[in-house]
């Protein structure tokens, strides 16, 4: 298959594009030429701007786009008027943040109702840059307003996919990657919350092997991709990090009322880690892709992949998430003491 990819070279885009190459398909990336241009030096590479330029678009026709990097409403548009009649299939990345309620314990399904956004909200969210903070407000119901677009104009041929939080190497948001790390340094680690707690991710080579097959059988339709829910706990996932980096890492695991007394302890903080009350964000059935047979990597495989990446990149680098080690031991610190009888 002649297979398009709109971005392919940072975190899950490579992964699609090492995916498709693997199973024999000739592959062609759409993207700015910024990040990562030396990846894939003997694939096609055509340069545009989604906001703008898809002259090098035009007068061509693929079998199947793989659209990792659509944000915004108006993009969606400008790309469904320049590749509507350019391609068989179409799958688009979402995320469950498009999901209305994700704050109660209730297990999300693909038809539960998605977030809205008002036209004046919508004017000013499509202004915001994707790597200013700000932007976190609008993302959810933004990824809804894109699937509005697709499902309106190509339905016949769309994939979604609507993934949890993705582990694994390449990881620009440092979340995943911090835990295996600071683990790997050992000592005295923050644990948050319940260690009896359950947590979810998608390992990205799962999502797009995954991803690759369902094009090749041109499968249309919404799926939830995460973890199976109720089978990895943070003890066990954080066990296994010690194990896999052999470290002699301490755990000194904090309850959630302790931790909301320490400001800011957030997402970003303690990346993963969320209080009970939100623990609907990890409660996703995904029962449609396991029917369609979803398959797993072991989870010590995803902290290898993270641990060997980060030792490329070097061990002095600073991580864009986690927290800091001197605030991280304050922490530890002041709970110990007033735990001593």
């Amino acid at each position: 298959m002649k297979i398009l990819v709109l971005g392919g070279t940072v975190f899950i885009g490579r992964y699609f594009v090492e995916a498709a190459l693997h199973r024999g398909h000739e592959v062609t990336l759409f993207n700015r030429g910024i990040s990562n241009t030396h990846l894939f030096p003997f694939v096609e590479k055509l340069r545009g701007d989604r906001r703008s330029d898809y002259n090098e678009l035009k007068n061509r026709h693929w079998d199947a786009v793989i659209d990792t990097c659509c944000y915004y409403p108006s993009v969606a548009g400008l790309t469904l008027k320049h590749l509507k009649d350019s391609v068989d299939h179409y799958t688009f990345i979402s995320s469950i943040s498009v999901y209305e309620n994700l704050l109660d314990p209730v297990e999300s399904k693909e038809d539960d109702s998605t977030k809205s956004i008002s036209n004046d909200e919508l004017e000013k969210a499509e202004k915001i840059e994707i790597d200013n903070d700000e932007f976190q407000i609008y993302y959810g119901a933004l990824k809804a307003k894109c699937e509005e677009a697709f499902k309106e104009s190509i339905s016949d041929k769309l994939l979604i996919l609507r993934p949890g939080l993705i582990g694994g190497a390449y990881d620009d948001s440092d979340r995943f990657t911090y835990w295996p790390k600071r683990i790997s340094e050992g000592g005295k680690v923050l644990a948050p919350g319940n260690p009896e707690s359950f947590m979810t991710f998608i390992d990205p080579k799962d999502l797009a092997i995954w991803n690759i097959k369902m094009l090749e059988s041109k499968k249309t339709g919404v799926f939830n991709i995460t973890g199976k829910y109720g089978e990895l706990t943070f003890r066990s996932f954080f066990e296994k990090c010690r194990e896999v980096s052999k470290s002699d890492a301490e755990f000194i695991w904090i309850e959630d009322e302790t931790l909301e007394k320490h400001n800011p302890i957030s997402f970003t903080l303690l990346p993963f880690y969320l209080s009970e009350k939100y623990k609907g964000l990890y409660n996703i059935n995904i029962d449609k892709a396991l029917s369609n047979h979803l398959a797993f990597s072991p989870v010590t495989d995803t902290i290898s992949d993270s641990l060997s990446w980060q030792k490329e990149r070097g061990t002095n680098i600073e991580l864009k998430a986690g927290i800091p080690r001197k605030e991280e031991q304050k922490i530890i610190e002041r709970y110990l003491s007033q735990r001593q009888p």
